[in-house]
């Protein structure tokens, strides 16, 4: 059977094929050479805004919208020459997030350092642009996938896969839904951490000068303000000046000094390893320029500052404070994910455990059951050494995906000991109505969003099966790896009863037995007949709203005064 679908195939604009030269590093250099820093910055950000900023716009809809940005007509049918008989702006990005990311750690070394205000009105300079960003497309492909082939991925080979196909999918897809991110950070850091972490506030505050409610408003409000619907303008902003006549006049001062660099800055990082020039975008996405003008360099990275952000605020001075901090969002997740199993479930049952006389054989976070069949869920907020993946050797990446995930005590062990007993009758402690079931589903539910990349979940079904030793039992269905975001936009749709969980997922496993091995769930669901039933979480929703109601109404006042100047 063949491992990859070509629905999921994308492909990049060539520029050998366009316009026949050379996709090198010194090519590239040369081409930005003359180009200004700070406009051509800007121009990469409002193009990643556009091809990877938060919003629910097709590829094929950011990628012509990327390319009326840059208008430019003739060198876009020169391009769809190419691209066109093998699917077009469908198929074939000419900007990506990857590339773009590439271009600015180029632009930062070689471009002129003065400021040409209107440089890019010229079309040659856009077109001088167009072509480093097609050089730039080369040389990412190049870092990320080396020599490797993903046509020749198999259960046996996936080990050898799953490092850059996570990077591809990382680089090459928008940003998370922004509704989910907003709901789900306010919610694990207002309601859940404190509860494992008491002293989160005041360290917070100590780290930051500002409440975690301050925090939460800027980031919330800037996001929306600048993105949602807007992601295909690349919007650019003067955030400096955002909340000047405000009750935040003095607040967000204070959030740009935590979330800001400079150009000397972004220019320094650049300099280090690949995984060092991404730790400086992702803690700090936003660029203040000389002139006053600013611009979020990576809609992906500042999504972040919602969801794990403040994790790293606490820990910027203060390292020693990684493992308490680190374990106690693992348990706040924890009580996240199983606060929304039980609104999906009247009959769930939380944190179970088998005994073994005095000890604990393993345990379980959430049972529910539908109709005849037993849903097993272990939600893992774990985080991944991102250096693993930034380079391209991958080589460590395979042992710590097993280490995080797979080794005694995690996700998919806990998971084979659960399953293995249930099918066995040998849980005593488990309630009778999910002690017979005549399907058994093992569920991971992941705060990593990136687990859903092609390969991670044949990995660990293959990882699973060795750890059940052979004797997979008929009622035991393979490991379903399920992100924490395809948890939350099930729960209204199976709440409600317009979704059955267990058929989902019973024709999600006929899809990777029949058709396509390496698809995720979420993007089963992205093809199937069940997106027209999904519901979001009422709750996360709700608590979304709230806070972007919150944050408009505190950095954006009506009148318009203080509220930053857009173009």
């Amino acid at each position: 059977m063949r491992y990859v679908n070509a629905r999921d195939v994308s492909s990049f604009a060539d520029i050998a094929h366009v316009y026949g030269l050379p996709s090198t590093a010194e090519y590239a250099a040369n081409l930005l050479a003359s180009l200004p820093l700070q406009e051509t910055v800007i121009l990469c950000a409002r193009l990643n805004a556009i091809v990877s900023g938060i919003g629910i716009a097709s590829m094929e809809r950011r990628n012509r919208a990327a390319m009326s940005f840059i208008a430019l007509p003739k060198e876009e049918l020169r391009i769809l020459k190419f691209t066109g008989p093998r699917g077009g702006h469908r198929t074939h990005a000419v900007f990506f997030r990857g590339q773009l990311l590439h271009l600015m750690r180029l632009a930062v070394r070689h471009c002129s350092p003065k400021s040409r205000p209107g440089f890019f009105d010229a079309p040659k300079n856009r077109v001088q642009f167009l072509k480093a960003a097609l050089v730039a497309s080369a040389l990412w492909t190049e870092r990320t996938m080396v020599s490797r082939n993903f046509a020749q991925l198999t259960e046996e080979t996936v080990e050898d896969h799953v490092g850059y196909l996570r990077k591809i999918i990382e680089e090459t897809n928008p940003a998370p839904n922004a509704i989910n991110t907003i709901g789900r950070g306010w919610l694990l850091f207002a309601e859940h951490f404190p509860k494992h972490y008491p002293t989160f506030e005041d360290e917070f505050r100590e780290a930051t000068r500002m409440t975690f409610d301050q925090y939460s408003t800027c980031v919330s409000g800037l996001m929306t303000y600048i993105m949602v619907g807007n992601e295909l303008e690349g919007r650019i902003f003067r955030i400096n000046e955002v909340g000047a006549a405000t009750t935040y006049r003095g607040v967000f001062p204070e959030y740009l000094a935590l979330d800001s660099q400079t150009p000397e800055q972004f220019a320094q990082a650049s300099q280090g390893s690949q995984a060092e020039f991404e730790k400086a975008m992702w803690e700090r996405p936003i660029i203040l320029f000389p002139d006053g003008s600013s611009v979020i360099i990576d809609p992906v990275f500042f999504s972040a500052k919602l969801s794990v952000g403040p994790l790293f605020l606490l820990l910027r001075d203060h390292p020693e404070r990684g493992r308490p901090v680190f374990h106690a969002f693992g348990l706040a997740f924890e009580d996240y994910a199983n606060a929304i199993v039980r609104r999906m479930f009247g009959n769930a049952r939380l944190n179970l455990e088998k005994a073994n006389g005095k000890k604990t054989d393993f345990e379980v976070d959430a049972v529910a059951g539908e109709a005849t069949a037993t849903l097993v869920f272990e939600a893992k907020a774990k985080f991944l050494k991102e250096e693993l993946i930034s380079g391209n050797e991958y080589a460590d990446f395979v042992g710590h995906l097993r280490e995080k995930y797979i080794s005694k005590g995690n996700a998919v062990w806990q998971l084979a000991k659960s399953t293995s007993a249930i099918s066995r009758r040998a849980w005593p402690e488990l309630p009778d109505e999910f002690a017979a079931p005549t399907e058994i589903f093992p569920i991971v539910v992941a705060h990593d969003l990136r687990l859903d990349s092609p390969g991670t979940g044949v990995f660990f079904r293959k990882e699973m099966r060795k750890l059940l030793d052979g004797e997979v039992a008929e009622s035991i269905r393979p490991l379903i790896v399920m992100t924490i975001q395809d948890l939350e936009n099930l729960e209204g749709g199976v709440a409600s009863g317009a979704i059955s969980l267990a058929r989902l997922l019973s024709d999600y496993v006929k899809e990777i037995r029949d058709v396509d091995p390496l698809c995720s769930l979420h993007n089963f669901i992205a093809h199937s007949q069940y997106l027209s039933r999904m519901k979001p979480s009422p709750v996360v929703l709700g608590k979304s709203l709230q806070t972007v109601d919150r944050a408009k109404a505190v950095l954006f006042p009506k009148e318009g005064a203080g509220s930053g100047a857009r173009s």
